[in-house]
């Protein structure tokens, strides 16, 4: 079953996802990306997340060999500001070129590429962010591509913090007014990229060139 994230993917909006900590954190977290198990293993997680070989990573001729997934991060929620447009990210904002080490919008491979949001939470505070996914015709399908394991990175110093992930709610939220809902960071529920209403959770490939993903699901095993 999935669910559709408002906002999800590459969309002029911030209220899309957020991670929540209950102790204060002494730096700003990371959004990172690995490589994981084949689809078919959903929802199983490898342990140690080391590698990006995958095609999501290493890319395709049709994308100029780039990783095809990214993410945006803001701060606190109740500043709803997502970079690189303040007051929400521009509707443009999957990057062309993947920056060294972190940055607020970033392609993802592992520690090479990643995302550092935009404030370190205290207790009970949050940050917003969002993923994009921008897929080549050549991609190959049935290639472990989708395995893909999104790992947050966060420090702290004393109490371990309580993490809880949320999203917006499409069938109930808005940017203006989100409807906030928890999943589960165990591996029960994992982050679905999909086409425009589509009939059956289905991503179809560009006849060529390259394709935004029109919507973030929320699947549930």
């Amino acid at each position: 079953m999935s669910t559709k994230i408002f906002g999800g993917g590459k969309k002029n909006t911030a209220m899309a996802m957020k991670f929540a900590f209950s102790e204060d954190l002494t730096n700003e977290p990371q959004i990172e990306a690995f490589d994981n198990e084949l689809p078919d293993s959903f929802p199983d997680v490898i342990a140690a997340n080391q590698t990006t070989l995958n095609q999501a990573f290493v890319g395709t001729t049709g994308n100029g060999n780039l990783p095809m997934f990214a993410a945006a991060a803001g701060g606190l929620e109740s500043a709803g500001d997502m970079p690189p447009v303040d007051g929400g990210v521009d509707t443009d904002w999957h990057p062309t070129a993947a920056i060294p080490g972190g940055a607020a919008v970033n392609l993802l491979k592992g520690l090479t590429n990643f995302v550092v949001a935009d404030n370190v939470p205290l207790q009970n505070e949050e940050f917003i962010f969002n993923l994009s996914l921008k897929i080549p015709y050549d991609t190959v399908i049935g290639d472990s591509m989708f395995g893909v394991a999104i790992q947050l990175r966060y420090r702290y110093s004393g109490t371990t913090p309580i993490v809880t992930a949320f999203y917006n709610d499409a069938a109930a939220g808005s940017e203006s007014d989100p409807s906030w809902v928890e999943f589960d960071l165990d591996g029960s529920d994992g982050l679905l990229f999909t086409d425009d209403e589509p009939a059956a959770d289905e991503l179809s490939l560009p006849s060529s060139g390259q394709k935004i993903a029109e919507e973030l699901r929320l699947y549930s095993d």
